[in-house]
């Protein structure tokens, strides 16, 4: 034997990640896209089908799922030398889907610690078990009222079920909740065509096999959601990495879903007790909410979901104020102003000692009632003084109020409020803001959805 190569498969293409002996200097060096390297003993000029240095050789090639392993100088192996390079080339596979897999659950958890909001971060978690596990379609759905409604869809298929397609599938979830080996093991189906008949859907792309994960299986307060994969290849089984990776992912994003949605229906329960004691107007939270992750996302706010909750928290000192004075329908003297104002502090200073909370949704809290031109409350701050999720709820809390009808005011029409909004702009609201706001309007107008 003159030179060793050790290659790996890098979309489709191996790449020489060591080399020793003859094949010294080629580290680095990519085979052509087209090329595939076959097993076995190879002819001159060498094994990787050419000679790195011009001198021809015989060789030989042992293939695993990912790497390849090639001997230059060497026209013939032993029985037990071609096991043991296999075995190599296997250790090799084995390690690589290891590391692999560190690295995605690694990358699971920072999409979803990185303020997000459930929806893209659920479905960057999806993207990254498809790039581990080679599969083609994700979908997560989640259980409501007793069925089960997708909810986040990843991968390359066109997945477009029918309404009958979508109660056959919902049916089929339902029955297979508990068929699984055990809590956290999937339920995988080998053959789709055959088990899944009255889904043409899955029959029209192919879909060979699907594994389903079902979200709070073996707790005490049972499904809530669940995952399928879905492939176009059949499995024949999953190798015991994979597996455990699986579980692990499966597991964290359970936990991190169970505690948002868990939050999210507190948001909407605070959202209606302030409602129904006339704290705000009916829908005021849950469209400010929406509005400021649109304006958000476009102002370049990195922590959406913080966003999106201290929207929904914003007022609440308000419950800490006389309600005669929320419901007074007058002018408000200078007194009662004085107490209006302490609203932002009190629901700050409430808010503040919880842990989970994140700095982007207590900002919210504290600072919405501030102006761009520095008069506004409680810190008097000025301009990119005020922090940036703040003057964009600041935006869409106003717009909210000029065309909602209030005690003390009517609702006003869109056009008349897209004035009033650019008179505040350079006094109470972001300039910038005000224009990205009003452009995502009009964009929406034009649309039809609004």
């Amino acid at each position: 034997m003159e030179g060793v190569y050790v290659l790996q498969k890098e979309e489709e293409r191996y790449r020489v990640v060591a080399a020793g002996g003859s094949a010294a200097g080629t580290r680095g060096l990519y085979l052509p896209r087209d090329w595939e390297l076959r097993e076995g003993p190879t002819d001159p000029p060498g094994p990787l089908g050419f000679s790195p240095d011009g001198t021809p050789r015989a060789g030989f090639v042992a293939l695993g799922e990912n790497h390849a392993l090639a001997l230059e100088g060497t026209s013939a192996l032993s029985h037990e030398r071609q096991e043991l390079m296999k075995l190599w080339v296997d250790l090799l596979d084995r390690e690589f889907q290891m590391r692999q897999g560190l690295e995605t659950l690694l990358g699971v958890g920072r999409q979803l610690r990185n303020g997000r909001l459930p929806e893209e971060a659920v479905a960057q978690v999806l993207e990254a078990l498809l790039r581990f596990g080679g599969w083609d379609l994700a979908v997560a759905l989640r259980e409501h009222e007793g069925t089960f409604v997708p909810w986040v869809r990843v991968g390359a298929l066109d997945f477009v079920l029918s309404h009958e397609e979508v109660r056959s599938l919902q049916e089929l979830l339902r029955k297979a909740v508990g068929r699984a080996e055990a809590p956290g093991i999937p339920w995988v189906v080998q053959d789709v065509q055959a088990v899944f008949p009255y889904l043409p859907a899955l029959k029209r792309l192919g879909v060979q096999t699907v594994a389903v994960f079902f979200l709070g299986e073996g707790t005490p307060a049972g499904v809530f959601g669940a995952l399928i994969l879905a492939s176009l290849k059949r499995f024949p089984h999953f190798s015991p990495e994979t597996l455990l990776l699986l579980q692990i992912a499966k597991e964290e994003l359970e936990s991190w879903l169970r505690k948002t949605w868990y939050a999210e229906g507190l948001l909407r329960a605070f959202a209606r007790v302030m409602e129904v004691l006339d704290c705000e107007t009916h829908g005021h939270m849950e469209r400010v909410s929406r509005l400021a992750v649109a304006l958000g996302r476009v102002a370049g706010v990195k922590d959406l979901h913080g966003l999106y909750v201290g929207a929904y928290l914003h007022d609440l000192g308000k419950l800490f104020l006389p309600q005669e004075l929320l419901k007074k329908d007058g002018p408000l003297l200078t007194q009662e102003w004085t107490q209006i104002k302490t609203h932002p502090e009190a629901g700050y200073e409430v808010l503040s000692p919880i842990p989970f909370l994140s700095p982007t949704a207590l900002n919210v809290v504290l600072h919405h009632h501030e102006h761009w031109d520095g008069t506004g409350y409680p810190r008097g701050l000025r301009g990119e003084a005020i922090p940036l999720e703040a003057r964009v709820f600041a935006v869409v809390d106003v717009w909210d109020a000029l065309i909602s009808q209030r005690p003390y005011k009517p609702a006003l029409p869109p056009e008349i409020a897209a004035k009033e909004l650019q008179a505040a702009a350079g006094r109470k609201l972001d300039p910038r803001l005000v224009e990205c706001f009003l452009r995502l309007w009009r964009e929406e107008l034009e649309a039809g959805r609004v």
